[in-house]
């Protein structure tokens, strides 16, 4: 592998290898790039949502779509049709896939996981070196797909706060045929907690605990509310956990954390600067 390329892709999340897989769809013409990523390997660790509209990229990684969403809350169900535009998810592990397979084909897309990134400094125009401990990489164009830092407190108007299993039950919990976008029911004293259920079957689901505030939740101070909201769901039911997701993601006001760090073009100067690797996420995009 050699260790110059015409460009280097700082992070291998959603956006880093969005961009990895559109420039391997070019083939033979796509410039020589490696993507330099701060975990270990990828996983079903995540789920991304979207309304579907006409001439949406990535249709193709839907693996569920639902035509009617329910939001409820002080006594009241309201069912609205979104056939026009339905509800879809993408699982993590159906995204990585396809974009380290598009990857693949092309042969002048590579990928470097284990690399968190120490630095990335410009030696004059069209020459940048990104170090890491896996070993130090020059490009003529560098991208920094990553958040500029952490997100704080203080940051936000409010935080969307979020604690979520993928479960599944012994016998039917779920009504399959619609997704459940906010259910309020009963909300502890004056927060703003709601429920979010991606339905997979009867028996399968996503199911999360969300809460707006002024200041960040642990998900250990969601958990007992999850916990409620399970045995709610399928109560005296045998479950099993398939697997766990958390976040918080800060909401209104303007959040440094989403600024952008810097983008290189290949030319001009640029701070060293040192980082811990890759921020994972919670979605792409989750519309509510």
């Amino acid at each position: 592998m050699t260790n110059h390329y015409d460009l280097i892709i700082l992070g291998g999340g959603c956006a880093g290898l969005s961009l990895a897989a559109r420039l391997s769809g070019h083939g033979g013409g796509a410039p020589r790039t490696l993507v330099v990523d701060g975990r270990a390997g990828y996983g079903n660790d995540r789920t991304w949502c979207f309304w579907r509209l006409p001439g949406a990229a990535a249709q193709e990684l839907v693996a569920y779509e639902w035509r009617e969403f329910r939001v409820a809350g002080a006594g009241r169900e309201e069912l609205v049709d979104c056939s026009a535009t339905p509800y879809c998810a993408v699982p993590g592990d159906r995204f990585y896939e396809a974009s380290l397979a598009a990857m693949g084909r092309c042969g002048r897309v590579e990928l470097v996981h284990d690399a968190p990134v120490y630095g990335a400094v410009s030696g004059g125009p069209g020459r940048w070196e990104v170090v890491t401990p896996r070993g130090s990489y020059t490009a003529t164009h560098v991208v920094d797909t990553r958040p500029a830092r952490a997100p704080r407190q203080g940051d936000a108007v409010l935080w969307q706060s979020f604690l979520g299993v993928e479960v599944e039950v012994g016998r039917g919990g779920f009504d399959a045929r619609r997704v459940t976008l906010m259910d309020f029911g009963e909300t502890p004293g004056q927060r703003m907690v709601f429920t979010y259920i991606l339905p997979f079957s009867a028996h399968r689901a996503l199911v999360e605990i969300t809460e707006f505030s002024a200041v960040a939740v642990a998900p250990a101070e969601l958990q007992p509310l999850l916990r409620g909201t399970l045995e709610r769901l399928a109560p005296g039911a045998e479950s099993r956990t398939v697997r766990t997701e958390s976040g918080v993601l800060p909401m209104g006001g303007d959040c440094p954390a989403f600024r952008g760090g810097w983008r290189a073009a290949g030319r001009g100067r640029a701070r060293d600067m040192r980082f811990s690797g890759s921020s994972g996420g919670r979605r792409a995009a989750r519309s509510i």
